[in-house]
């Protein structure tokens, strides 16, 4: 039986999440550190990662966004699952998750070099992203740039 086909003869799999974490109308994108990056990825990301045996994944999501961000994040709504096989062997399944923040003080894990908030409605043109972006940018074009639930529940947090 060939390895992709499901034998265990060395085949991994990994399980991640990532955020599109708004605030003030525009997107978080990151910029890995060289030494860290693979080759295939792009040199834009989403804050995230892998979700730890036993872990759930919206708790993933938000320790891994505050240990790479220092944000603290609210879930809204997933907008994508995805998959992909790196040339080494590693197959990674995903979710993006659309998440709100009441801060956009970002404090940089040393995963990442750079970071910007980037206008949701400019940001496919401007920045070359990936598929879970552009999926998470649809979703945030189809409500104005916010969630409708991070809305109302923005609207309550302020009273």
């Amino acid at each position: 039986m060939d390895n992709r086909e499901g034998s265990s003869t060395g085949a991994k799999t990994v399980y991640v999440v990532k955020a599109a974490v708004v605030w003030d109308g525009k997107v978080l994108v990151l910029h890995p550190c060289t030494r860290s990056h693979h080759e295939e990825h792009d040199r834009i990301d989403l804050p995230g990662g892998k979700i730890r045996y036993g872990e759930g994944p919206m708790e993933a999501l938000t320790r891994e966004v505050r240990e790479e961000t220092g944000l603290l994040v609210e879930p809204v709504a997933p907008v994508r699952l995805w998959s992909f096989v790196r040339s080494d062997g590693l197959h990674f399944i995903g979710a993006t998750v659309v998440c709100t923040t009441q801060s956009g003080a970002v404090r940089l894990s040393d995963e990442h070099e750079g970071y910007a908030w980037v206008p949701s409605t400019g940001i496919a043109a401007a920045w070359p992203v990936h598929d879970e972006l552009h999926a998470a940018l649809e979703v945030l074009a189809r409500s104005n740039g916010m969630p409708t639930a991070a809305r109302s529940s923005q609207a309550r947090s302020t009273r």
